[in-house]
């Protein structure tokens, strides 16, 4: 979670052990609204690779029956909070993808309060949205 200015107010890296990538980004976005609402933070920019995810938001009805054992007190939680949000192509992804990989090693849920505590990879990331930098794609060939 950052500002608007991109300083990172908090962050959290939780092990969900084997599942879809529907069901990981779900819960995630679960766990991080339950943060912001016990920091206190109502206004929400909520950006998301899964694009199905977004687009059930959007809708507010769950089709997955992967999710719905978490869906209600998700958009409980959405309708408590002031909350956009939009589908974010991978490569944009990079901060989320590097706490999650944490995650995955350590097995282990943490919080990180602010940037400095960060892992190192997922510093670098944060770093460069906020200076701007752009997300590249790479392709193999």
């Amino acid at each position: 979670m950052h500002d608007s200015k991109a300083k990172v107010i908090f962050a959290f890296a939780y092990f969900y052990g084997t599942s879809t990538n529907m069901v990981a980004e779900a819960r995630a976005l679960l766990d991080g609204l339950r943060l912001c609402k016990a920091f206190g933070i109502v206004n929400l920019f909520v950006e998301s690779d899964i694009k199905v995810l977004m687009n059930l938001i959007s809708k507010k009805e769950s089709y997955s029956w992967s999710i719905s054992s978490f869906w209600t007190e998700m958009m409980l939680l959405m309708d408590q909070l002031c909350l956009s949000h939009q589908h974010q192509f991978r490569e944009g992804n990079k901060v989320a993808d590097a706490l999650a990989n944490e995650a995955v090693i350590t097995k282990l849920n943490r919080i990180y309060q602010g940037w400095s505590e960060m892992p190192t990879t997922a510093r670098g990331a944060a770093r460069c949205d906020a200076l701007g930098l752009p997300n590249l794609r790479s392709r193999m060939t």
